[in-house]
């Protein structure tokens, strides 16, 4: 036989009903969680609408080709530095340019909207004073971006126009 246990007010307020901090905290979370959606949407849309746009660097109309920088380490063991330029990826093996630099910035012209690849060869000293030779590789997208919002006309800028191949000690 079932027996019927009485349940005063009180005990069913603590057992149905959650605190009101907990709601609050409850409503908190999940107006920041909302947000933050509500943010990497618009972000997916044009992330470049949301970075920092200087307007006199624009182009008006889309450029063709653009300037690359390439950082280099140029010290005593490395005075000049031998530089290559590959359409692609290294694997590729498709050389554009080679070049030596004796400056810790060079750079040259290249079309845009493709994929570059640079490498950079040092000499390095080995533990039985042997000179090694170290390649520095760097590659990515040199692209051009059209910011709508930012700036009065419409705006071309460059990205992805610089390349590290300094040696990291």
């Amino acid at each position: 036989m079932k027996s019927i246990i009485p349940v005063n007010r009180s005990a069913a307020k603590l057992v149905f009903l959650p605190h009101p901090h907990s709601i609050r905290k409850y409503l908190q979370l999940l107006a920041g969680s909302l947000l933050c959606i509500l943010m990497f949407i618009l972000m997916a849309c044009n992330p470049e609408e949301w970075s920092i746009v200087d307007c006199s660097e624009c182009y008006l109309d889309e450029p063709s080709e653009a300037e690359i920088n390439v950082k280099l380490t140029v010290n005593e063991l490395n005075p000049f530095v031998e530089i290559n330029i590959y359409s692609g990826r290294i694997e590729e093996e498709i050389v554009l340019l080679t070049d030596t630099a004796r400056r810790e910035t060079w750079s040259t012209i290249l079309p845009l909207n493709e994929y570059y690849t640079v490498t950079a060869t040092y000499r390095s000293v080995s533990q039985t004073l042997n000179y090694n030779i170290v390649t520095a590789i760097d590659g990515g997208f040199v692209r051009t971006r059209r910011i709508l919002t930012r700036c009065d006309n419409t705006c071309w800028v460059i990205r992805g126009n610089s390349f590290n191949v300094r040696l990291k000690y």
